[in-house]
C-alpha cells in the first residue's frame, strides 16, 4: 500500500513536469511546473521505498505499472485537451495507485 501510493503520486510528478497547463487562467499555471530533476527525485525516493518494502521485482512492477498507466492517462490529455489540469493530475494518481495496486495483488 505504501510503495503505490508514494509511486503513484510520484508519477504525478512526472506528468506535470512533461505537460504544460490546458489552460491559461487555470489553477494549474499558478502553481508552476516542477523541474525535470526535481521529478526525477521523487521518483527516485518512491523506487527506493518501494525496494526497501517490497521484492525487487514486485517494486519495479509496481513502478513500471505505475508509470506505463501514467503515460496513458498523459497522452490522454494532451490528445484531449492540449495539456494538464488538476483534475488530469488527480486522475493520474488514481488511476496508477489502482493499477499497482492491481498488479501487486495478482503477482503476491
Amino acid at each position: 500500500l505504501i510503495c503505490t501510493g508514494a509511486t503513484s503520486r510520484a508519477v504525478m510528478g512526472m506528468v506535470m513536469c512533461a505537460l504544460r497547463p490546458a489552460r491559461a487562467d487555470g489553477v494549474s499555471v499558478h502553481v508552476g511546473r516542477p523541474r525535470p530533476a526535481t521529478a526525477a527525485l521523487g521518483i527516485g525516493l518512491a523506487a527506493a521505498l518501494g525496494f526497501a518494502l517490497l521484492p525487487l521485482w514486485a517494486a519495479l512492477v509496481v513502478i513500471g505499472i505505475s508509470a506505463v498507466f501514467a503515460a496513458a492517462v498523459a497522452r490522454l490529455a494532451q490528445v484531449k485537451i492540449g495539456g494538464q489540469t488538476g483534475d488530469v493530475l488527480g486522475a493520474v494518481q488514481q488511476i496508477s495507485e489502482i493499477a499497482g495496486l492491481l498488479a501487486i495483488s495478482a503477482l503476491l
